[in-house]
């Protein structure tokens, strides 16, 4: 499936809990673990897994791109579903 996040669900990301568009990101590890993502209508490729949905991204726990873990989406009602 693929889908947005949309503004201001509370999602997961390296042991950390955040509200969307912000995340982790190493780029910039010394300002600040609280940052904004560059992209926040970026389409992930997510997967339900008892209730919890992973969302990949390149960046975001796609394999063969760097960058930060999956993000995890708690709430169904909080992702935009385009398929």
């Amino acid at each position: 499936m693929k889908a947005r996040i949309k503004i201001g669900a509370k999602i997961g990301q390296d042991h950390s809990f955040f509200t969307w568009p912000r995340v982790m990101t190493k780029s910039n590890l010394k300002s600040s673990y609280n940052l904004e993502t560059k992209n926040s209508n970026m389409i992930f490729e997510v997967e339900n897994s008892g209730g919890i949905f992973k969302c990949r991204a390149p960046g975001y726990g796609q394999e063969g791109n760097y960058g930060n873990g999956i993000i995890f989406v708690f709430q169904k009602d909080d992702l935009e579903f385009l398929d």
